[in-house]
C-alpha cells in the first residue's frame, strides 16, 4: 500500500538569549530528496541530520529548516572570528589582483559575511545539545529534531512513513 508522504511539523526550544526552532516539510516524491537549511552555528550537524531523516523517511522531498533567533532579553557579547575575516581579506586581495577595478570590501560587507561575527555567549555545545539526535527519551525531553520527526510522522496520511 502506498502512503502519502505529505507532512509538516515544528519543534522549538528557548535557551538563554536565543530561540531555536526546527521545521520539517515533506511532500510526495519518487525518491528521498533531503534539503537542509541551517544557521552557520549548526553546519557541523548536517551529516547527522541527513542520517536521522533518511532513517525515518525512505522517499519524499523533505525540507528541514533550523532557525536561530536572538530573544529580546539577549545580552550577549559579539566577537569577531579573526581567522575567518583574514581568509575573507585574502580572498578579496586575490580578486583585486585578477580584477583591478573591483570594489574593495567594506567593514559592513565583512561583518555580514557568514562566520565572521560570532556570539560569544551562545555555546556551540549548548546548541548541539538541543539538537542532539537519536537518543531514546521521553517525547517532551527529546531533542528538537526528534520531536519534529515524531510529529511529522504522526501527521503523515496513514500515520506512518513509507518504508520502500
Amino acid at each position: 500500500m502506498i502512503l502519502s508522504m505529505t507532512g509538516f511539523a515544528t519543534a522549538s526550544a528557548e535557551l538563554p538569549g536565543i530561540s531555536l526552532a526546527v521545521e520539517l516539510r515533506s511532500v510526495n516524491h519518487r525518491y528521498l530528496d533531503v534539503t537542509l537549511k541551517l544557521p552557520e552555528e549548526l553546519r557541523a550537524l548536517e551529516p547527522s541530520l541527513r542520517e536521522r531523516l533518511a532513517a525515518v523517511q525512505k522517499r519524499g522531498k523533505v525540507e528541514c529548516r533550523v532557525m536561530l533567533a536572538r530573544t529580546a532579553g539577549a545580552t550577549g557579547t559579539i566577537a569577531i572570528n579573526a581567522e575567518r575575516a583574514a581568509q575573507l581579506a585574502s580572498a578579496a586581495a586575490s580578486v583585486a589582483r585578477v580584477v583591478p577595478g573591483a570594489q574593495p570590501l567594506g567593514v559592513a560587507d565583512i561583518l555580514r559575511w557568514p562566520g565572521v561575527m560570532v556570539d560569544a555567549t551562545i555555546s556551540p555545545e549548548a546548541l548541539a545539545e538541543q539538537m542532539r539526535l537519536g537518543e531514546a527519551r521521553m517525547l517532551d525531553d527529546a531533542p528538537l529534531v526528534d520531536r519534529a520527526v515524531d510529529s511529522m510522522l504522526a501527521s503523515l496520511r496513514g500515520g506512518a512513513a513509507q518504508s520502500a
